[in-house]
């Protein structure tokens, strides 16, 4: 099956939970999914990071002094930081219900339970709310990090940010692990091998 079989297979089956998917169909489709996240996540950045640099030009134009400049860039950041964090949250959510269908029938078609997908699930959205919740307090890090002149004080603020997106990567270990178990040749308690 080549990408554009894969693509259609998926996304006219988002809500099928049944049944078994070949491992080429469901990574070509985690492709398909992985451009078009990277290409809205750039849709976004690009007017987010255009209008940071245009604050500090217009502050630099105007005669600000350098301490005045760093501010004014660090607070536009962070105003556009949040607006991108929303948007990431949106759409890492969107991108896992478009592949929990999909990632349920990777399972089956290795032998495996779809109740699985209901931990990749719950530690994605877990991760996200967490993210959401302590928006403040990984920003204060990064400023902590960024401030400091010695290296413990940078090392604290970077593993507290580290840790907050923790959850959110086993999720991803555990689509990797789960995604590239051998098929089952012949028919599984799920249904018929998938002859795709």
């Amino acid at each position: 099956m080549n990408m554009i079989e894969a693509v259609k297979h998926n996304l006219s089956n988002l809500t099928n939970f049944d049944g078994r998917d070949a491992r080429s169909t469901f990574w070509w489709y985690v492709l398909f999914l992985l451009v078009v996240n990277f290409v809205a996540g750039m849709i976004i950045s690009i007017p987010l990071m255009v209008s940071a640099v245009g604050s500090t030009m217009e502050a630099v134009q105007n005669g600000a002094d350098p301490g005045n400049i760093e501010t004014v860039f660090g607070d536009e950041m962070v105003g556009k930081m949040k607006n991108q964090m929303w948007f990431s949250a949106i759409l890492g959510i969107v991108m896992v219900l478009l592949l929990a269908a999909s990632f349920v029938r990777r399972l089956h078609d290795s032998g495996k339970p779809g109740w699985i997908a209901l931990i990749v699930i719950a530690l994605y959205v877990g991760s996200v709310l967490f993210n959401v919740m302590n928006f403040d307090t990984m920003m204060e890090s990064i400023k902590v990090a960024s401030d400091a002149t010695d290296p413990q004080s940078m090392m604290r603020g970077q593993g507290e940010l580290y840790s907050y997106g923790a959850m959110g990567y086993v999720a991803y270990l555990i689509v990797i692990v789960f995604g590239v178990f051998d098929s089952n040749r012949g028919p599984n308690r799920y249904g018929e091998e998938p002859d795709y």
